[in-house]
């Protein structure tokens, strides 16, 4: 013990931490002296990303940018149509709708939603990898679990949950008649899971660009599924803007379409009347044809108004749809997206330098302690 303590006194370890200034040289000097454990840090890293590049799934990315641009709903933009339909009684304001529209913060959450989840799965796209055309849901559900990465990771990560699936059995999902709430499988939970992280929308909310990624094994792929969630995207931006339009001209249309058979049975009676009684002269005769024309008249100013109605909620819903102005299109990706391998490499040798290097100062530090401590 006491040779020990005077080796110590006579090579007392390096102690530049307790100064008031550090002693850049001394830190310099003591990592030049230990790095071998930086470089040995930096190789065991660098051997990580290397096989994490190498076997990281390759993926592609179909982007897509767009601008929606609400529809000029207001009544300066019918001009004197506008004042015509008042005269006539037709209030077009009325029939424009409220104008609502979807907030923009809103559309990464339309993507997440359940029925756009549900029409993603029904997507038809082609991958060489299996060799025909497969749905989405069909592709996660069945096609990957049967692949070789997917059974290790069931009998590794997995083993816990494929133990309890084992035991518990598979679950079930409870019968529901028709007409009552949609009940999503845990397959289908779990493919949503993936498809919330492969899909992406960002919003710009100074310029209204809205941002549509999808990500995919393979780039034909990804453009399949990224024009799919592009078109449902912008039906559903343009259903929700013109929902009361929509509901108003429908309306309009059905007491169209029924005061236009009363219109036309009132016509031809009126017509057979005057037809049979065309020389007949009689005053029950007069009577009786001034109360069909009565009767015509009354049908035909309504199917008139009727008829002016329905061209105008015909002009409001087509003046509510939002038009789209495509920056850029779905397009077959031509790049891999990821794995990004060199970046990967990079990042991985400067973390295994920073390992190496606070490996060196916590040598330092526990040598520090253990001398004071043997000191003391």
């Amino acid at each position: 013990m006491k040779e020990q303590m005077e080796i110590q006194k006579q090579h007392p370890t390096p102690n530049y931490y307790e100064e008031d200034e550090i002693d850049l040289v001394a830190v310099a000097k003591h990592i030049i002296e230990n790095r071998h454990i930086i470089y040995k840090s930096v190789a065991i890293c660098t051997v990580i990303g290397l096989l994490v590049a190498i076997f990281s799934p390759v993926k592609y990315t179909a982007k897509a940018t767009l601008i929606p641009e609400a529809g000029e709903a207001q009544m300066g933009n019918l001009g004197g149509l506008a004042g015509l339909a008042g005269m006539a009684g037709i209030n077009i304001g009325g029939m424009m709708g409220d104008q609502s529209t979807i907030p923009p913060e809103l559309y990464p959450e339309v993507v997440k939603s359940w029925p756009f989840q549900k029409q993603l799965m029904e997507t038809e796209i082609t991958l060489a990898e299996v060799g025909r055309p497969i749905t989405v849901y069909e592709y996660y559900a069945e096609w990957k679990k049967e692949q070789l990465g997917a059974k290790i990771k069931k009998y590794t990560i997995g083993l816990p949950g494929t133990i309890k699936k084992a035991i518990t059995g598979e679950v079930i999902a409870p019968m529901v008649r028709e007409g009552g709430p949609e009940v999503i499988t845990k397959e289908q939970g779990d493919i949503r899971e993936i498809l919330s992280e492969l899909v992406l929308v960002e919003v710009d909310t100074k310029t209204g660009v809205i941002s549509l990624e999808v990500e995919m094994p393979e780039a034909l792929a990804s453009a399949q599924m990224g024009q799919v969630a592009l078109d449902y995207l912008q039906k559903y931006i343009t259903d929700y803007k013109t929902e009361k339009a929509r509901q108003n001209l429908n309306f309009i249309q059905e007491s169209f379409n029924e005061k236009e058979t009363e219109f036309l049975a009132v016509q031809k009676e009126l017509a057979e009347f005057q037809d049979k009684n065309q020389f007949v002269a009689t005053a029950i005769a007069r009577t009786e044809e001034k109360a069909i024309s009565d009767k015509y008249n009354l049908a035909s100013k309504i199917y008139q108004e009727l008829s002016g109605q329905l061209e105008q909620a015909k002009i409001a819903l087509k003046d509510q749809m939002p038009n789209f102005t495509v920056l850029e299109p779905i397009s077959v990706p031509i790049e891999k997206s990821a794995p990004k391998r060199m970046l990967i490499l990079i990042i991985s040798g400067f973390i295994g330098g920073f390992v190496g290097l606070g490996m060196i100062f916590f040598y330092h530090l526990k040598e520090s302690f253990v001398a004071q401590y043997n000191e003391g």
